[in-house]
């Protein structure tokens, strides 16, 4: 209960259970950050029961009227306090923090120490007869600069001659996961046509939500309405939560597309909501899944607070109903599953899961007849009995493996395994990997009941991934998923799943590390499962290539005990050379292509990746750190990249070579080189590529530590600029929401 006491300074039980329903959003919050952290916010309506209570509060010594006052603002930025006009016993109070650079955990301690330092909001929370409801979001931003204003949650408050219009301050307060596309559009429709304007500062999309919901309800007078048909004019992929001042206790969510997810966890007396399970899981042991796919148009639900309770509701045909217990679903996580333990980073500690992700992914796929013989036990839930016989007969003729990021990267060793172990098939099979998006605009045929496509995901909710499997399933083709969660969008969407891991392999870091091995392994899997089905690969192939598989576990765990030397290097050389480039032929390129992504991602950097011949041709002039991916390569090809390393040498650049024991031809031109144990099985380029994720989380904390002087600096103008009402805001990524009163 300490923190509860730190956020409300009291011990009265009412007091309490508003200081308890804060700090189970404040923990939401802080488990979401880990999505999206550049800024931070949580909006607050507190009621009174009647407009005399509020304004004989405001009247007491105190100076809430000159509180209110002074910190009345427009942009809804960080300490604001509104009197929205549409509800004169309502005060609406914003808590906002955006720094771009930071510490999981930052943000979520800032409000709180906001909160908890905040006097006027203080001495209402100790008001015997007031109702707080709040709204929090966490984001990453993707349109919108990383600012104060664009902080999410946002309100209605438009603009005319450059002055707020009083009527509609703070009466609708929104936030939102995913993009408006057409937002332009409805600005122009919604505020300019009226001669109004939103304030300059303010850049986010989700800022249009709250505005079109008020210019329904001027319009028909019902919140439900007003939200759906805002709702049906907000085009894209998106989920969105929103609350009214005139409406104590009640929200309204909705979701559409497959790219956001939405999540209600059901607890006794209370609903939790936030857009991963991990939000919501402390509080909820069973939750609903929204489905923004069911209709054309999405799913809105309800949640409305009834003395003390709260209904859960969905719109269907006949209107607002209790959500059916068919959809309720039993949480298969802990907040076990989703603690950093003793790990820094949750990246670190994915680093290290990773074996054990590979060993689960493994579990079960094969086994050894009395004649020791390997079989593969991938049955039709995986393939599906007529796609293998399109296979082995000649109808199906093309196989594409599509993923986005990573898994983009991925689909390319899914692709090269594929076309190994289907190489002898009496009909030709043409494998292709492709970036989900380059797929559906460049690859789609109006017929393609003639291909596969393998899509590679570790949420199941990428929206590209999704939209071209969509497509791809209207015209015809087959779909199998490689996919890490279960009950996930793209499951339902695929004929034959394989699941990475157990299908419940919580993957925190935004910086996906784990899902990656998995993946590629579930890729051979899949690979080898179809080459048994088909016979192009014979018996005792097959079984040395699952004897492969089972020794790539103790392969990566001898990679990961290099930790330390790996860690020296990145500490020594990372800071000295400000271009970086990583390169690799034939299988080492796809683990050169996956260090780039994840080296840009912790290190905040572009960085260049190419093919080990071509870096000589290119940009070797900038004089970069180059990491070389050059184990697993035959010895004539050791050589040319010997050759390669001591060009980079010669033109200043610092090389640092990924090679095999016992290999010291780099010896001479690199300025360090990382031994991997000898693995000759078809995936050792995941062994590169572990030390291209550890030497990147290596730098980037080399970097982190010479920056904490100045994070601390800015950090400190950053609070002082709050404190004065000054700043900017930005789009948002996810919001918890708590629906319920006096919880203790």
């Amino acid at each position: 209960m300490g923190r509860v006491r730190e956020l409300v300074g009291d011990s009265h039980p009412a007091s309490l259970a508003r200081g308890y329903a804060l700090n189970l959003i404040l923990r939401s919050l802080d488990r979401l950050e880990v999505r999206g952290r550049d800024s931070a916010g949580l909006a607050a309506y507190v009621r009174f029961a009647a407009t005399s209570a509020l304004d004989a509060f405001l009247d007491r010594p105190c100076g809430g009227r000159a509180e209110l006052e002074s910190r009345t603002d427009p942009t809804l930025s960080h300490g604001a306090v509104i009197r929205p006009p549409s509800s004169s016993e309502t005060l609406l109070f914003v808590f906002k923090v955006a720094e771009e650079v930071g510490k999981i955990g930052d943000n979520v301690a800032f409000l709180t120490s906001a909160i908890a330092e905040d006097r006027f909001f203080q001495s209402l929370l100790r008001e015997p007869d007031v109702d707080i409801q709040c709204l929090a979001h966490t984001r990453w931003a993707s349109n919108g600069v990383v600012s104060l204003p664009n902080c999410h949650p946002v309100d209605n408050t438009l603009l005319r001659e450059g002055s707020p219009v009083p009527r509609t301050m703070g009466r609708f307060v929104a936030c939102l996961n995913g993009d408006i596309d057409n937002y332009q559009e409805l600005v122009r429709r919604y505020v300019e046509s009226d001669g109004q304007e939103l304030d300059r500062s303010i850049t986010t999309a989700a800022k249009i939500a709250p505005v079109v919901v008020a210019h329904y309800y001027d319009q028909v007078g019902d919140l439900e309405e007003s939200f759906r048909l805002a709702f049906d004019e907000f085009e894209e992929s998106m989920a969105i939560g929103l609350m009214a001042a005139e409406r104590n206790g009640d929200f309204l969510f909705a979701q559409k597309g497959s790219g956001q997810g939405l999540f209600f966890g059901l607890g006794n007396e209370s609903v939790a909501v936030a857009s991963e399970m991990y939000g919501v899981v402390e509080l909820a042991p069973h939750y609903v899944k929204a489905d923004g796919q069911r209709f054309a148009g999405g799913e809105v639900f309800r949640l409305r607070t009834e003395q003390r309770r709260v209904r859960f509701e969905v719109l269907g045909e006949g209107g607002f109903a209790a959500v059916p217990t068919a959809r309720r679903r039993e949480a298969e996580i802990t907040t076990r599953d989703i603690n950093r333990s003793d790990y820094r980073h949750f990246f670190a500690k994915e680093i290290s899961e990773s074996v054990d992700s590979v060993r689960s992914t493994l579990s079960g796929k094969f086994e050894v007849s009395e004649s020791g013989q390997i079989r593969s036990l991938l049955g039709v839930d995986v393939l599906p009995v007529d796609l293998v016989a399109g296979l082995r007969e000649g109808r199906v003729r093309q196989i594409g493996v599509v993923g986005q990021g990573t898994a983009a990267v991925a689909a390319q060793g899914v692709a090269r395994l594929l076309d190994v172990a289907l190489e002898r098939s009496p009909h030709p099979v043409e494998v292709i990997a492709s970036p989900a998006t380059e797929f559906s605009a460049h690859r789609l045929r109006q017929d393609m009941s003639d291909t596969v496509l393998i899509a590679v995901s570790q949420s199941g909710t990428t929206t590209d991934t999704n939209r071209t499997v969509d497509l791809a399933r209207q015209r015809g083709a087959w779909i199998l998923a490689i996919v890490n969660r279960r009950n996930s969008d793209l499951v339902y969407k695929a004929h034959g799943v394989l699941y990475t891991s157990d299908g419940r392999d919580i993957e925190m870091s935004v910086a996906s590390t784990k899902a990656f091995y998995a993946q590629n392994v579930a890729g051979q899997v899949l690979a080898l499962g179809l080459a048994d089905a088909l016979g192009t690969l014979d018996d005792a192939e097959i079984s040395r290539a699952v004897e492969d598989l089972r020794e790539l576990p103790s392969i990566m765990e001898r990679t990961l005990a290099l930790g330390d030397e790996i860690a020296e290097l990145a500490r020594e050389y990372s800071l000295r050379r400000r271009y970086w480039a990583v390169v690799g032929s034939g299988a080492a390129k796809i683990a050169a292509d996956e260090i780039r992504i994840k080296l840009s991602e912790l290190c905040y950097k572009s960085i260049a990746v190419d093919y080990l011949e071509d870096k000589k041709h290119i940009d070797l002039s900038s004089e970069p750190l180059i990491l070389v991916c050059s184990a697993g390569q035959r010895q004539a090809l050791v050589s040319d990249a010997v050759k390669e390393v001591a060009i980079f040498k010669a033109h200043q650049a610092i090389p640092i070579v990924i090679t095999e024991e016992g290999e010291e031809s780099f010896d001479p031109y690199a300025a360090g080189v990382i031994r991997l144990p000898v693995y000759r099985g078809a995936l050792g380029y995941l062994s590169t590529t572990l030390v291209g994720h550890l030497f990147g989380y290596h730098a980037a904390a080399s970097m982190d530590s010479m920056a904490d002087r100045l994070r601390s600096l800015r950090s400190e103008i950053v609070r002082r600029q709050s404190q004065n009402g000054a700043g900017e805001g930005t789009i948002p990524e996810f919001f918890p929401v708590l629906a319920g009163a006096d919880i203790v």
